[in-house]
């Protein structure tokens, strides 16, 4: 997703040597900078659909969203690397994994709006769905904010909205936000 791989999610992801593969293929997978960070990618889109089984699509996806989810210290979204954090709804909503994500509202809180709004709409279940309505009233109030910020309107959004057990999901032990509704 994005200009391409971090080289460290691209090693957990593949479970390759990163070093050798980018030796050897080095003309065909650059340096690119996304957000002041290097990632790699296929030169060409040409090259990356050649190599690419559409017919596993899905299940390349939900290794990718397994792979980053295993890697983020405790669970813990705050300790998420930024590729995680920007991607991972896409990649989960590619595999049909998005559910369990938007119960999280610590993820909620801490993955890129962009690409959550993007995908929100493929919710399957009723309270994910709900959640992720929630969030689209919520996220307009995200610019700048940090998470405990986002926490503190995701509470406010909820009390408007009447759902008091949503608002009470953003107590966040260790987080204190900076105010409250």
């Amino acid at each position: 997703q994005g200009q391409g791989l971090p080289r460290d999610v691209w090693a957990s992801v593949a479970r390759e040597d990163v070093d050798r593969v980018l030796d050897f293929a080095a003309p065909f997978i650059p340096e690119y900078q996304e957000d002041d960070r290097t990632v790699y990618r296929f030169y060409h889109e040409a090259l990356s659909e050649a190599l690419r089984d559409p017919g596993r699509e899905t299940e390349q996806h939900g290794l990718i969203t397994e792979r980053l989810i295993a890697d983020v210290p405790g669970q813990d979204w705050l300790r998420a690397d930024w590729y995680t954090r920007r991607y991972l709804a896409t990649h989960a909503a590619e595999a049909g994994l998005l559910d369990d994500l938007l119960l999280d509202t610590r993820f909620l809180a801490t993955a890129d709006p962009s690409q959550l709004l993007a995908v929100g709409h493929k919710a399957a279940s009723p309270e994910a769905q709900r959640r992720a309505s929630w969030y689209r009233l919520s996220v307009e109030h995200f610019e700048g904010e940090d998470v405990p910020g986002r926490l503190s309107y995701l509470e406010l959004v909820a009390l408007e909205c009447g759902a008091h057990d949503l608002a009470r999901s953003t107590a966040i032990d260790g987080l204190k936000k900076p105010w409250r509704a």
